[in-house]
């Protein structure tokens, strides 16, 4: 499992920083479907790597062979941070 978010300098994310990856979602109203990454922040790497994130910067998901793209549309820092990705 790998996070790429393609900033100049790429940030990349991958276990034990990256907990886990939600399932792909969507609204009812036809919206643009959404994925959340959840990032282990408890000693602040998250933090100090997204302090000023990036958004609306291209973003690839690799999980289980299957690589997803889209882009980086909200950052919530806390201990467990996460990530919300527009696909």
């Amino acid at each position: 499992m790998k996070v790429t978010i393609h900033t100049p300098d790429p940030i990349e994310f991958e276990p034990p920083l990256l907990e886990d990856v939600g399932p792909e979602r969507s609204e009812l109203t036809g919206e643009t479907a959404t994925m959340a990454i959840y990032l282990d922040n408890a000693r602040g790497d998250i933090t100090a790597a997204l302090s000023d994130p990036p958004l609306r910067t291209a973003c690839t998901i690799e999980q289980g062979g299957i690589v997803r793209s889209g882009v980086l549309q909200a950052v919530t820092l806390a201990t467990r941070a996460q990530l919300r990705i527009e696909t």
